[in-house]
């Protein structure tokens, strides 16, 4: 993405989206004099609340992925079992594979 006002320099958008994960505010890229908020670079192409929702998106997509592809295997002491069978329970509501 070409930074305002330094026609010649440009930043990511990977890079930015990556500073805003980060909680970074401003950013100078090099080459350039000036500093740029963060938001307001990555504005120019999709709203913040595009961003947050493909964020969250994103992050559901990688749950269900890592769920699947994960089995749990439960060994105990007899006397842990009420505790065991609650924790069985507890994972099959959440989808684990027992």
């Amino acid at each position: 993405m070409p930074v305002p006002g330094d026609s010649d320099v440009t930043v990511s958008y990977d890079f930015l989206l990556q500073l805003e994960e980060e909680g970074e505010e401003w950013y100078r890229p090099e080459g350039s004099r000036e500093r740029v908020r963060v938001s307001d670079m990555l504005d120019g192409v999709e709203s913040s609340d595009r961003r947050i929702q493909r964020r969250q998106v994103k992050v559901a997509d990688l749950r269900e992925q890592t769920m699947a592809k994960l089995h749990a295997f439960l060994s105990y002491c007899h006397d842990d079992s009420r505790k065991v069978a609650q924790l069985r329970e507890d994972l099959i509501a959440a989808g684990q594979e027992i």
